[in-house]
């Protein structure tokens, strides 16, 4: 699986089998996705476009995007409704794109 999100088909692969292994991968891509997420990425076809996409959007620690986890953080309040497991898992999820 690896190898097909740097879009290196090995030599004792044919193309049709190779195909079928993209398509899998990207489906499994989008399935990991959230629902707010997916938008971004449900017109790209190949694993590596779509992997590539995802890491120019939400890999990127500049600045601004520091200031916006940051103040992402500073304001985080639990919502009436919600879970204290998804309270802390958004949380845990901000600390985790700061690092």
């Amino acid at each position: 699986m690896v190898k097909v999100l740097y879009g290196k088909q090995p030599g004792c692969m044919n193309d049709i089998d190779w195909q079928e292994l993209e398509m899998r991968v990207v489906a499994t891509i989008r399935l990991c996705m959230d629902d707010d997420v997916i938008y971004h990425v449900m017109n790209e076809e190949s694993p590596v476009t779509v992997w590539k996409k995802l890491e120019s959007r939400y890999i990127s620690l500049s600045l601004s995007n520091k200031l916006y986890l940051k103040k992402k953080l500073f304001v985080l309040k639990m919502s009436e409704g919600t879970t204290l497991n998804r309270h802390v898992n958004v949380f845990n999820q901000i600390i985790s794109d700061l690092k």
